[in-house]
């Protein structure tokens, strides 16, 4: 069974998933505000992951009303926090199949303390988006090496849906209910602790089981 995808892609954000998605999808639709033309001309991501090359069922696009035209089965938001409400707030929602939203953001929005789920709620006629999280590194996924991702949801049925189309050789997926913990892991994770005695302490967030 093919899912038709799109993934909403800023520059400053790394492209993982589509490498992980496309052989799972008969078409998947990328959009970029400021680099689609170079993305579609080179088929690569020359500034973050160079010498790296774009299936071929990767359509590029710079507009963001071409989404609306799709029949999708998911749609990922994979944008940098501090931009996706200037984003979302113009996105028109004219699906009449409404596609499963998941949100592979990592951050708090400034001045709001928002997750970028809520925001995504705020504008979007979605109650319950699936958000990702974990270890995943852009140059290590590429090269097929393993790793973990959780699909966190209160809807259970989005999340199992999104793990199906995420699970390969070299990922497992894991399904959560706790949306809230998961992206608050994917904000402090990089969070470096200085105590008073002893090295940086790098901080964790794992959902209980």
């Amino acid at each position: 069974m093919t899912h038709p995808l799109f993934f909403l892609c800023e520059t400053a954000i790394r492209i993982f998933p589509f490498y992980f998605y496309s052989p799972k999808s008969e078409t998947v639709y990328l959009w970029s505000h400021s680099r689609a033309s170079e993305i579609s001309v080179q088929r690569e991501n020359v500034r973050y992951l160079p010498g790296i090359k774009l299936p071929e069922n990767i359509e590029v696009t710079g507009n963001l009303d071409d989404i609306t035209e799709l029949d999708l089965s998911f749609l990922f938001f994979v944008i940098p926090t501090q931009y996706l409400r200037s984003v979302v707030k113009n996105f028109h929602w004219h699906y009449k199949r409404p596609p499963i939203v998941v949100s592979a953001i990592k951050g708090i929005e400034e001045h709001t303390f928002k997750r970028p789920s809520e925001i995504l709620c705020e504008y979007l006629p979605v109650e319950h988006p699936v958000v990702l999280g974990g270890p995943t590194i852009a140059n290590e996924i590429v090269r097929g090496l393993p790793t973990a991702i959780v699909c966190a949801s209160e809807d259970e049925s989005s999340a199992y849906a999104v793990q199906q189309l995420l699970n390969s050789h070299h990922l497992r997926a894991y399904r959560h209910t706790d949306v809230v913990g998961v992206e608050l892991a994917s904000a402090l994770k990089n969070i470096i602790l200085k105590p008073s005695v002893g090295s940086p302490v790098w901080v964790t967030y794992s959902p209980l089981p």
